[in-house]
């Protein structure tokens, strides 16, 4: 690892079959550094409650020291992507989870 620890901008959440699906990227500080390294921290099932899912996973990386940098929600594929759906009211879920948790929307 280079630097002192694990940081992330945030988690990741899609809609697949009426179930969440969340996960987190994680990197050190290294840049363009062939010693840098990185990670992905993911909830293993899909999940029915949102918010717990995401306290869960939050909890979970902090647990693990992984640090976070202007955090925000994000909606995998920006809401556009054929593989994973948004549903209508999208950025209302995104912005209700970022005020919850205190993170930039």
């Amino acid at each position: 690892m280079i630097g002192e620890g694990y940081w992330s901008t945030g988690i990741v959440i899609g809609l697949m079959d009426e179930q969440w699906n969340l996960r987190l990227e994680f990197f050190d500080d290294g840049w363009c550094d062939q010693k840098a390294t990185e990670g992905t921290l993911k909830c293993r099932y899909l999940c029915d409650d949102l918010e717990a899912s995401i306290d869960l996973l939050k909890a979970d990386a902090e647990r693990l020291g992984i640090g976070w940098r202007d955090p925000t929600i994000y909606y995998r594929g920006d809401g556009e992507s054929p593989d994973w759906p948004a549903p209508p009211d999208w950025r209302e879920i995104l912005a209700k989870q970022c005020a919850r948790l205190g993170w930039r929307n």
